[in-house]
C-alpha cells in the first residue's frame, strides 16, 4: 500500500479473505488496528491523523483500564530496553495524550508536523 510516497507492507494474512480467522480475537484487533491507521493516511487535516493514529495504537496497546497509562507503557517496552529510553517514551506518548485530548475535546486545534511523525 502506498500513500502520497510513504509505503506499507501488509501481510497477506491481512489483505486476503479469511472468514474463519475473523471469529478470531486477535485477528480482529489486528484488522482494527490496520484500519486506523489506514484510515489516518488519508486524512487531510493533521488533527483527524493525530485522533485516528492515536485509536491504532489503543487497539494494539490498551488494557482496557487506564487507556493512556497502558498505551504510553506498553509502547515504551516495545521501543526501548533502558530505563531512561522507556521513561522517555512513556513522556512523549503521555504528552501526545495531552495533544489528542486538545483536539478531541476542543482546547487545540494545530497539530504540527513533529508530533505526528513521533
Amino acid at each position: 500500500m502506498s500513500v502520497e510516497g510513504k509505503s506499507f507492507v501488509l501481510s497477506d494474512a491481512a489483505v486476503k479473505e479469511y472468514d474463519h480467522l475473523l471469529e478470531d480475537l486477535f485477528f480482529r484487533m489486528l484488522l482494527r488496528g490496520l484500519h486506523w491507521f489506514a484510515v489516518s493516511q488519508t486524512q487531510v487535516e493533521r488533527e483527524n491523523e493525530l485522533l485516528n493514529l492515536i485509536t491504532c495504537l489503543e487497539t494494539f496497546l490498551s488494557d482496557g483500564k487506564s487507556i493512556t497509562n497502558a498505551v504510553a507503557v506498553n509502547a515504551a517496552h516495545l521501543l526501548a530496553t533502558g530505563l531512561e529510553a522507556r521513561l522517555e517514551i512513556k513522556r512523549k506518548l503521555q504528552g501526545l495524550y495531552s495533544v489528542r485530548s486538545g483536539v478531541s475535546h476542543g482546547g487545540q486545534k494545530a497539530i504540527l508536523e513533529q508530533e505526528l511523525a513521533e
